[in-house]
């Protein structure tokens, strides 16, 4: 974090002093208040990292469309990982009703993966799809 601990939405009043930074900026989404690009310096290889193994879990998904064989438990494991990495800890109650189970053990193992950072979950299931489908998706990340 910056050394002035102060943190505010963009435009920023230095964006016409470094029209570059300020767009590297305008991506990562802040600047620091007090036109101090030292905050740049950590965040510009997260977003890279970042964007790369979404982009790599992108694939995965569409890839993992055309798996025909594959058992209840890979599927829930893949369910679970790719709720986990798109919209992360459980935000629903849990299914009811008595004939109602699939609902339920799809939830069941969506909150298995609560706590998991939404990068982690994406890399297990870059895993899991490369396990499955005989992919080699996570030399790409």
């Amino acid at each position: 974090m910056c050394h002035h601990q102060q943190l505010t939405p963009l435009p920023h009043p230095c964006s016409s002093r470094a029209p570059l930074l300020s767009s590297i900026a305008t991506a990562a989404g802040f600047l620091c208040t007090r036109s101090c690009l030292l905050l740049l310096v950590p965040v510009v290889p997260y977003l890279r990292r970042t964007m790369a193994i979404a982009d790599v879990f992108n694939e995965a998904a569409e890839r993992v469309k055309q798996l025909k064989e594959a058992s209840n438990a890979d599927r829930l494991h893949l369910y679970g990982y790719f709720k986990q990495s798109t919209i992360g800890d459980v935000n629903i109650p849990r299914p009811g009703g008595l004939f109602n189970q699939e609902a339920k053990a799809k939830f069941d193992e969506w909150t298995k993966r609560k706590g998991t950072a939404q990068e982690d979950a994406m890399k297990e299931y870059i895993k899991k799809v490369d396990e499955l489908c005989g992919t080699s998706f996570e030399s790409k990340m």
